[in-house]
């Protein structure tokens, strides 16, 4: 999931989403694209405590293509591309 000063809201929604679901053997990877927004900062770091939740931040913002590809590199139990 790329992130980048998104309305924290949202944000929760969507993690909390993926979260509460009845099936549990996932993994979650969020790629913080160099937000500046403390809240939501705040927020990434809270959900990266769940053991199912992987953050990945990239130092500044590099856009969408650059920040799904880095979840990509990191993702575990996917073949390499």
């Amino acid at each position: 999931m790329p992130v980048f000063n998104q309305r924290v809201h949202f944000f929760r929604e969507a993690v909390e989403s993926v979260l509460r679901q009845t099936y549990s053997d996932f993994w979650l990877v969020i790629v913080d694209d160099g937000s500046t927004d403390a809240k939501l900062l705040q927020h990434i770091d809270n959900y990266g405590k769940d053991p199912r939740v992987t953050i990945v931040k990239n130092s500044s913002n590099k856009g969408i293509a650059f920040s799904l590809n880095s979840g990509i590199q990191v993702a575990k139990g996917l073949p390499n591309v």
